[in-house]
């Protein structure tokens, strides 16, 4: 199974408004020419009484392999609470490329601007790094990831009232046969800027499951389970996700399924 790019990997994860369930996967960059469609539709919050802490949203994303190991990426993700009350939309675009590239290690780059909020009034910058080790080059067996990502927002107008987190994700995988993968990966964030702002200057996060089948030579079926890990009395609650990425082949030749969001 190649890599895929699912609802954005840690570049959205770290996004400042508000989903908090992703799909998981490493990533690649796209064949020169070869576009990606990624569609996804989740709901957040399961076990939370009320239906306004819970959330039901939906995303999609075309990408664009631009040159070797160099992409753009655009979409929206569209949100409601349990209620399909407070909708709101969160369009996004970035790049990201393949810095680093080996057998067993490769080391990417992403930056990422989307806007958000109340009325769209936010705006944020995230740039982000993905380090991945895998036991074997065609990803057959298994192998770790890192991901890390630091959006940078402001606050009421003014350069000194600029906000800095910092968003993590560790994962693996596991190829269990050809086509089927399974993956976990666990996320934590720090607002060592601000932090009264959030409810904890360290969130714990959440531990995710994922499990990814690869249908056809150009689509892929993405199912994610998501625990949210209780901190300071909060209430455990459960995120679900489904989704397909489809990959178009270049004219030049065949291309790759690729990243993840």
């Amino acid at each position: 199974m190649t890599r895929t790019r699912k609802t954005m990997v840690l570049v959205m994860a770290a996004l400042l408004w508000p989903l908090t369930t992703y799909a998981a996967d490493t990533v690649e960059t796209w064949d020169v020419g070869a576009t990606d469609v990624d569609f996804y539709l989740g709901y957040d919050g399961l076990g939370l009484r009320e239906a306004a802490d819970r959330a039901i949203f939906g995303d999609l994303m075309l990408g664009y392999g631009i040159v070797e190991r160099f992409s753009v990426y655009l979409g929206t993700t569209l949100e409601a609470n349990g209620a399909l009350a407070d909708g709101a939309a969160s369009p996004y675009l970035g790049i990201f490329g393949t810095v680093v590239e080996t057998d067993h290690m490769d080391f990417d780059l992403f930056l990422d601007v989307s806007t958000g909020g109340p009325n769209q009034t936010e705006f944020q910058i995230t740039p982000s790094i993905e380090l991945n080790f895998d036991g074997r080059n065609n990803m057959s067996t298994g192998g770790l990831y890192i991901r890390a990502g630091v959006p940078l927002h402001g606050r009421s107008g003014r350069l000194d009232e600029m906000s800095l987190d910092l968003e993590t994700v560790i994962g693996a995988y596991y190829t269990v046969t050809a086509g089927h993968q399974l993956l976990v990966e666990y996320d934590m964030g720090f607002h060592p800027i601000h932090g009264a702002d959030h409810d904890h200057v360290v969130e714990v996060g959440g531990l995710a499951l994922g499990y990814n089948v690869t249908l056809s030579e150009r689509i892929e079926l993405i199912n994610l389970v998501v625990v949210d890990i209780p901190q300071s009395g909060e209430s455990v609650s459960v995120g679900v996700m489904v989704g397909f990425i489809v990959t178009l082949p270049s004219s030049a030749g065949t291309g790759s399924m690729a990243m993840d969001r």
